[in-house]
């Protein structure tokens, strides 16, 4: 994702500690009394310019951590704020014909069409790619229901999807993920279980390293029980990931009311 560098006349944000921000413009740096906060700002930080979650506040953009495998803090840029999406919100009546198919299956199997299926269908393409992919993790995949949502919430959560999370927050829970499981997953947390676990860590390292993870971390996962086989098939549910939480991250869709309930902040994985 590209963050573009705030112009001089953009309005930029410093926030010396975590969720106490300063709106100002970038001219406002230069008082007296902004220094003083940037100066302190600078003074948190240690040898290497890092702030004990290793986030760098700049002009424009705040940094925040987000809780890596191993529970580290590691930051990630929030997304810039928005207004609702404007992009349409297809259901099967709407859509082209080439995406109806998939919308129908879905709002059979759900009673509605999930948003980001909805905005997925702007594009047949794409629309078609996800339900392809996701018939083929669920009809032709290892994993049990309970262990695909596990591995789609902790994607969510590890690409700061706020739609998504809410929504496999409610199908996790239906699949028979135990509720203290899906909290910690959504608090950025290694859940208790040893199996779900391991699926959780194993899939937000591959999302946060970009595939590049250690043979140390393959064994750990073979470790809980699963096969070589599966190493390769949670690989389905990170693209599958990638297809629904970038379309939700860009777009905003708004919650449905069976998944609102369920709402998540970006954030609050970080303990914000």
């Amino acid at each position: 994702m590209w963050w573009p560098r705030p112009s001089s006349t953009r309005r930029a944000e410093i926030s010396p500690r975590w969720g106490e921000p300063f709106r100002g413009t970038v001219a406002d740096e230069a008082k007296p009394d902004k220094v003083a906060e940037v100066r302190q700002m600078l003074a948190d930080m240690g040898e290497d310019g890092r702030t004990d979650f290793e986030g760098v506040h700049d002009a424009g953009h705040r940094r925040q951590p987000m809780f890596t495998s191993e529970g580290i803090g590691s930051v990630r840029r929030p997304p810039q704020t928005r207004t609702m999406t404007s992009y349409r919100i297809h259901t099967a009546d709407t859509a082209a014909e080439a995406a109806k198919e998939p919308l129908k299956v879905l709002e059979s199997a759900f009673g509605f069409v999930p948003a980001g299926a909805g905005l997925m269908a702007n594009s047949p393409a794409l629309i078609n790619t996800f339900f392809s992919a996701f018939g083929h993790f669920r009809g032709g995949g290892t994993f049990g229901p309970d262990e695909r949502q596990v591995l789609l919430l902790s994607n969510a959560v590890a690409n700061r999807s706020e739609w998504a999370v809410a929504f496999h927050t409610l199908e996790s829970l239906q699949d028979g993920v135990e509720p203290a499981v899906v909290e910690a997953i959504r608090q950025g947390e290694v859940p208790g279980n040893r199996r779900m676990a391991a699926l959780s860590t194993f899939t937000r390292s591959l999302i946060e390293q970009r595939g590049h993870v250690d043979d140390a971390e393959v064994a750990a996962f073979r470790s809980a029980g699963f096969t070589e086989e599966q190493v390769f098939e949670v690989i389905t549910a990170v693209a599958i990931s990638a297809m629904t939480n970038y379309t939700a991250n860009f777009t905003r869709p708004p919650l449905e009311d069976a998944v609102a309930p369920h709402a998540w902040k970006a954030g609050y994985s970080a303990g914000a």
